[in-house]
């Protein structure tokens, strides 16, 4: 029996590693990453390896003749400007790549025939400031992006069904919720687990953009790689076609950023000298959100195995690591 051939834009990051990782014993990965990030290609050694073939290209310029020798059976969108504070900077590039990106992914898996299932990977922003609920937002609630970010994803994920409903494509989108591990490059502006354990490692305190009260629910990237999975080995069954998900650690892994530094400070054996300093809070920025994912859960059987102080204390280990030179460090 042949391989999957799977479609993976975006390989090169943070998400597209692990899911490399995960997916390529068992599928033949065509890699596309246009290599804009500088932490894309310190992955870039590993994801060459591990895929059957790897083109350094932008999604917005990718044409059916480049990718005429595959037949895919997925196309999975992780490509795409991903920092809310870069977005406010230069919101037509943000739009551009996000929204027009996967615009042409799209047009690409119907030009190609065969039907790949699609997977379009949104964020939890696309639904704006909410008011905490005990267990946690669900699809059902209303979109109301706040950021150029937020809504060109918001504009993605309307691409995506309105392929779906008009094109036939079989559509799947994941609104996944602050997700890290190792092999993470984070900045203030984004991945703000993998900034705070390099900060803490470094000796260095953070800052808080408000009090450090905002609430994030948090998935172990070991786990969110497994709804990935779960869509694709069950694809035959067709059960996610057309749906949106929440995908996220959910309530029972949820704390603030205040516990977040605190527990990565201890971790990391840093001795503080004062308090983070604290910042304006960021336009956008979403005071409390956590993840209802019950649908999934329902749909696929999928759990969280990893909680936060596991899951940190792993991603502290592996950059420590990182930071010393280990050869075992992807």
């Amino acid at each position: 029996m042949s391989r999957p051939e799977i479609l993976i834009a975006g390989a090169a990051g943070f998400l597209g590693l692990h899911l490399v990782r995960k997916l390529s014993p068992d599928c033949k990965i065509v890699a596309v990453d246009n290599l804009y990030r500088p932490s894309a290609r310190k992955r870039l050694n590993e994801v060459r390896k591990k895929c059957s073939h790897f083109l350094e290209a932008d999604i917005r310029n990718l044409t059916a003749d480049a990718l005429s020798d595959f037949k895919f059976d997925a196309i999975i969108n992780l490509a795409g400007q991903v920092s809310i504070v870069d977005s406010w900077k230069d919101p037509a590039f943000d739009f551009d790549v996000n929204a027009r990106g996967t615009f042409k992914l799209l047009e690409l898996a119907t030009e190609m025939g065969g039907r790949p299932r699609f997977i379009q990977v949104s964020s939890n922003k696309v639904y704006g400031r909410v008011k905490p609920v005990p267990e946690g937002i669900n699809e059902l609630h209303p979109t109301r992006p706040d950021s150029p970010y937020a809504s060109s994803k918001a504009t993605s994920e309307l691409l995506t069904m309105a392929a779906h409903r008009q094109n036939d494509v079989d559509a799947v989108v994941l609104r996944c919720s602050c997700i890290y591990g190792p092999d993470q490059f984070g900045t203030e502006g984004q991945g703000w687990i993998s900034h705070f354990i390099q900060q803490a490692l470094a000796g260095n305190t953070v800052r808080y953009f408000g009090d450090g009260t905002q609430v994030r629910d948090l998935l172990h990237v070991s786990d969110w790689v497994e709804t990935i999975a779960s869509i694709l080995y069950q694809a035959q069954e067709r059960k996610a076609e057309g749906q949106v998900f929440n995908i996220g650690g959910g309530k029972q892994n949820s704390m603030s950023v205040a516990d977040a530094w605190e527990l990565i400070a201890d971790l990391a054996g840093l001795k503080v000298h004062g308090k983070p300093d604290r910042c304006p809070v960021r336009r956008g920025d979403q005071p409390w959100y956590v993840s209802d994912t019950s649908s999934f859960v329902t749909t696929y059987n999928w759990r969280t195995r990893i909680d936060p102080e596991q899951g940190i204390r792993d991603a502290v280990l592996c950059a420590r690591r990182a930071m010393s030179g280990d050869s075992r460090v992807g």
